[in-house]
């Protein structure tokens, strides 16, 4: 099955031919032996010719000539590469110019046809303007015509050999010539090329402006292929500047956009383009469902081998990184056979690069470095030197690599120095040293290694600036955990303690403390910490590592750390099996047995070793890492059978520094009255949302705890819409919400609450994490999320948390309780109300308060709601408070 999955995605070349011939001889009996010759059936019969643009503008005319109209609509549609000409109104109009007398007056009605045709097709009035201008142009213009479409010309073909400075050049000179003319039409399409050459040339900003008046003049003239092409390209900046939710937003438009337009090759570009993004930021199973939509697409055009290559290129990275090893391998070949039919000495260095990258990846060393080779070899051909310099220093990075997971550390170390030699940037620099400190580690270089960590977490301090996206700063420090963990076990080996949890703490969070600090301040280090700690706190610290677990207690009066010997992975599978054992519902005695025997392990794990000098008269804050985030330790069990919430008051925080923030915002709002905004069971579009119940015990819930505040805000069902809920953030200091959270993984800035919808929402009423963290909420100092996982939706390596609680933190909320997993509607609604009953009724703080209503469910006389999965999900984030 992934073998022929693999082939159908192989274009309609030789190599296809191949791979479908050698299908046949392992397989010529199966169901997909038939689809198989079916498929080598067709690639024989077809005639795969790629149209040149004087082929292509030929075609057009004969089309035009016999008023075939459906024929005129495949070739304006599907070809509309401007690089190479193929944009068939501008090629007409281009020969236009260069013809006279009969033939003048064909090539100027066959553009007034292709005009009606998308006017008529997707109301687009782009060309039937560009024709009417040429209708009105004296001949006497022909010759200022014919020197900025030249230019032009010209500047496309220098694009094509990547000398931008050249080519912007061109292009300057050609559209002031055609705004001297009067020709806005092809000067704005000229405008685009500008934008392209500065965004290549790193000017980001000149472009982002020329693109910006290109949008504009394209919305206000109904221009929607011209608008197309703006927002891709105004993506293209963003994602230079590492804007990269903006340019997702900018992407979607453009396919939209391109969609609609049934522009083909818009469409590949923006898709494969928001493929590579998601890709860049971890979230694979998005980039794989674009890179789908962009194969359909080929399927369906008559896409020019530079798309191709570009479609593949993109791809071949990501197949690799979920382990599509058979695809990767016909996309890896494909890339290269495309880059020779293109003849561009780049694009097949880059093929042979990536595709010896891959091959590293499955340890053929042997093949990587002979397409190492052949790379660095066709780099020779290139003209623009600083490209070459830059891909040396890529291919050698790479190298480097190679040689490292081969086990030839030395040799790596010299490659690493070759790439920084050749190309000193940020990039290189970082990559060059984090590869020199792995290939030192494994050489095991005491001498070396103290001198390479603290330089290596400089460099990725000072990268870690230069992010500037909040999504992708915490991608930054999941892959780049490694680092610090390195640095932290290297300092615990050697007996330094204090430094051992700095490195620790260094990478905790650190995109909320940005939020929370409002700029790029370094964290407090240990004893800057330790004088910051309340008196009547004790934190519990996590660093898991790749073969241990480092348990640091930190207090006022006290500072420990304890090892517990347990592989990174296996904690990781053990805590997953225990919480799936744990919410599940109706447990055999052989699931309770084995949830009771993973709970007292963890315990073993993870609290025994420092139980001894626990202060059962403090607060625990307790602080994960990793997988431990998905842990409630409130339900480990000692050897004694007793709960760890029956023994110690316990609250999370995503580290020590935000606990200190959070704690010192806590006390700023002790004295203010408490008002009660509260949301239950909001009216949402049941259509829009099926799978999802109506939840009247939310809607009672919020009724209930209202009863406990004096003049409580409520927003039930069809009242608690988006638009209620935001005009009443930051008038209330308490907010309790009741509904429903709805969860992408993937894309945790889009999760949200699920709300009435007001009229004119075109967000079917959820309010995301994106729109909510705009928001500051200086007033309110408790918020309640009873849904369902809006504590801890997942985790990143460095971060930590990722959820609604870890929204409001950032939102200037010191204190918030929230699920770690899909809650009962009844029993949230019971633990809830007692919880805020405790709060007001006893004056018992938070973290009290919670902890006095979830024992009260495990005590019960009914015995109901005993079972953890019922109490255990809620659980106090952010600070020590009072209230």
């Amino acid at each position: 099955f992934n073998k022929a999955f693999c082939l159908q995605l192989i274009p309609a070349t030789e190599n296809a031919k191949e791979a479908w011939q050698e299908y046949l001889k392992r397989d010529s009996t199966s169901p997909w032996a038939e689809e198989a010759r079916k498929n080598l059936q067709s690639l024989e019969s077809q005639q795969t010719k790629y149209l040149s643009a004087d082929e292509l503008e030929e075609e057009f005319l004969a089309a035009f000539r016999t008023n075939n109209n459906e024929k005129a609509w495949e070739l304006l549609s599907k070809n509309k590469e401007i690089i190479q000409e193929k944009y068939l109104p501008q090629k007409i109009a281009m020969s236009l110019v260069k013809s006279d007398g009969t033939k003048r007056t064909e090539l100027l009605k066959a553009l007034l046809y292709a005009g009606n045709i998308e006017r008529e097709r997707i109301n687009d009035s782009f060309v039937t303007d560009l024709g009417k201008f040429y209708i009105g142009n004296a001949e006497s213009a022909n010759n200022l015509l014919n020197q900025a479409q030249t230019a032009t010309r010209e500047g496309y073909q220098l694009c094509l050999k990547a000398d931008f400075t050249q080519a912007y050049s061109k292009f300057q000179f050609a559209r002031n010539l055609m705004n001297q003319i009067g020709n806005v039409w092809e000067a704005k399409i000229i405008e685009i090329y500008l934008a392209y050459c500065l965004n290549e040339l790193k000017r980001i900003d000149e472009s982002l402006e020329i693109v910006k008046e290109i949008a504009e003049f394209s919305k206000a003239n109904k221009y929607k292929w011209l608008e197309c092409l703006s927002l891709y390209r105004f993506a293209n900046s963003q994602m230079n500047l590492a804007e990269y939710n903006a340019a997702i937003i900018n992407f979607q438009k453009s396919a939209a956009l391109a969609e609609e337009i049934q522009d083909a090759y818009s469409s590949q570009r923006s898709l494969i383009s928001l493929a590579s993004l998601y890709s860049t930021l971890g979230q694979k199973k998005a980039g794989l469902d674009y890179i789908d939509k962009t194969f359909r697409k080929m399927e369906n055009s008559d896409t020019s081998p530079r798309q191709k290559w570009r479609n593949y290129f993109t791809c071949l990275d990501l197949f690799a990184s979920v382990r599509l090893n058979e695809l990767s391998k016909f996309v890896a070949k494909e890339t290269i056979i495309l880059a020779e039919q293109i003849k561009d000495p780049a694009f097949l260095s880059l093929s042979q690069t990536q595709a010896g990258i891959f091959y590293t990846g499955i340890e053929n060393y042997s093949e990587a470095r002979d397409l190492f080779k052949n790379s660095l070899a066709n780099m020779e051909n290139l003209k623009d030197k600083s490209s070459q310099q830059t891909l040396k220093a890529y291919l050698f990075l790479k190298s480097a690599n190679l040689e490292r997971k081969a086990g030839n550390y030395e040799k790596s170390i010299e490659f690493y120095s070759q790439s920084r030699r050749i190309k000193d940037s940020p990039y290189f620099q970082y990559e060059t040293q984090k590869g020199t400190l792995l290939s030192q580690l494994s050489l095991d270089n005491e001498t070396e290694l103290e001198k390479e960590i603290p330089i290596t977490i400089d460099l990725l301090e000072k990268n870690r600036k230069e992010i500037l996206e909040e999504q992708q700063k915490n991608s930054f420090f999941s892959n780049e955990q490694t680092v610090y963990d390195i640095a932290t076990e290297w300092e615990f080996k050697r007996g330094n303690y204090e430094q051992a949890f700095n490195y620790a703490e260094i990478s905790n969070a650190r995109s909320l403390l940005n939020h929370l600090l409002k700029e790029n301040n370094i964290p407090l280090k240990f004893q800057e910490i330790r004088s910051e700690i309340p008196h009547n706190v004790q934190i519990l610290q996590y660093t898991v590592l790749e073969k241990k677990v480092l348990i640091w207690l930190i207090s006022k009066d006290k500072f420990l750390v304890k090892e517990f010997n347990i592989g990174s992975n296996d904690l990781g599978k053990k805590v997953e099996t225990y919480l799936q054992l744990l919410i599940e519902k109706d447990k055999n005695e052989d699931s309770r047995n084995r949830q009771f025997q993973l709970s007292r392990e963890l315990y073993d794990s993870l609290i025994a070793p420092v139980k001894d000098f626990l202060d059962p008269g403090k607060e625990i804050c307790i602080i994960p890492h990793k997988s431990l985030f998905y842990l409630p330790f409130q339900t480990l069990i000692s050897p004694q059978s007793d709960l760890f919430i029956s023994e110690y008051i316990i609250f999370y925080a995503p580290s020590t520094n935000v606990f200190i923030l959070c704690t010192k915002n806590a006390r700023q709002k002790i004295s203010s009255q408490e008002t009660l905004l509260s949301i239950g069971n909001p009216s949402f579009d049941k259509k829009a949302f099926s799978d999802l119940q109506d939840l009247p015990a939310a809607e009672t819930e919020a009724n209930n705890i209202a009863r406990f505040y004096n003049t409580p805000q409520i927003l039930l069902n069809d009242q608690a819409t988006k638009d209620a809920l935001q005009a009443r953030l930051k008038t209330a200091t308490v907010i309790h919400f009741a509904g429903h959270y709805l969860v992408k993984p993937e894309q945790p800035l889009d999760s949200g609450l699920l709300l009435a919808k007001s009229p004119g929402d075109i967000n079917n009423g959820i309010l995301t994490n994106s729109e909510l963290i705009q928001e500051n909420l200086s007033s309110v100092k408790l918020v309640v999320l009873s849904g369902c996982q809006t504590g801890v939706e997942s985790y990143l390596s460095g971060e930590g948390l990722i959820g609604l609680s870890r929204t409001f933190l950032i939102m200037n909320a010191p204190l918030v309780v929230a699920s770690q997993w899909k809650v009962d509607s009844d029993a949230a609604a019971e633990l809830m109300e007692n919880f805020h009953r405790l709060r007001r009724q006893e004056q018992l703080s938070t973290a009290v308060a919670l902890r006095r209503a979830q024992l009260e469910m495990i005590n019960s006389p009914d015995g109901r709601f005993k079972e953890p999965y019922y109490w255990a999900a809620f659980a106090t984030f952010g600070c020590l408070a009072e209230f």
